[in-house]
């Protein structure tokens, strides 16, 4: 299955999420592989850093998408891939496309920065032109919650995205922005892999990961889906 975690502004905290859905797989045994499909590349250059500050105890594949197209990685994945998560630009172009396109789930975070809105009009409008190809793409939008802020706060900009694209679902779990995340990050490491572990962290990765690959088991296959990318890229 293809999960693509996206955000219009290309935030830090998107690759963040993205490497922690992917680790969660592989901390379950699947054959995992994250691809880069952003500009920052921060999910490639996490990758450079693995094992430089700790000692990786994951195999976490990163593939960035350099001088190819996202569509052309994906027609020549080897079969023993199970899950794939693309962390996809916000740019309107053919790699952000195929991305939407492509995936059962977007996972969309959404935390306390402000979005600009020339970004979330252009994001909205790739979801809904992603919808026409893929009408059975679900999009959940998940709370980033910095630690000692009020709830209401990251509520009212996760509701904002849900008035505007519908049939998208607001995330039942919510995720701090703990500082452990982000050292790990720092590292090359995941979540799974600190010491001393962050235990309210990991559940709350492993509670979105259940809403998010629990959902995406009901959704189109992974090469039906790279064949609807390639019809849409086509016209």
């Amino acid at each position: 299955m293809i999960i693509t975690v996206f955000s219009g502004n290309g935030c830090i905290e998107k690759s963040m999420l993205a490497v922690n859905l992917a680790a969660l797989r592989a901390h379950s045994r699947h054959n995992v592989l994250l691809i880069d499909a952003d500009t920052r590349k921060y999910s490639f250059l996490w990758s450079v850093r693995r094992g430089s500050g700790g000692a990786p105890t994951l195999h976490l594949p990163v593939l960035p998408v350099v001088n190819v197209s996202l569509h052309a990685e994906l027609e020549h994945l080897p079969a023993r891939c199970e899950d794939i998560i693309i962390d996809a630009g916000g740019r309107d172009g053919a790699d952000t496309w195929t991305a939407l396109i492509a995936a059962s789930v977007v996972v969309i975070p959404v935390g306390m920065q402000a979005e600009d809105n020339d970004s979330e009009d252009r994001t909205i409008a790739l979801l809904e032109k992603a919808r026409i190809f893929n009408p059975r793409l679900r999009i959940v939008v998940v709370m980033l919650q910095p630690q000692h802020t009020e709830l209401s706060h990251p509520q009212r900009a996760a509701r904002k995205w849900i008035d505007r694209i519908p049939k998208a679902s607001i995330g039942a779990t919510l995720i701090h922005d703990r500082s452990s995340i982000c050292a790990a990050f720092r590292k090359g490491l995941t979540i799974f892999e600190v010491q001393p572990s962050d235990e309210l962290a990991m559940a709350e990765m492993e509670s979105l990961g259940r809403e998010v690959y629990g959902a995406a088991q009901v959704s189109p296959g992974m090469a039906t889906n790279i064949e609807t990318a390639d019809a849409a890229l086509r016209k």
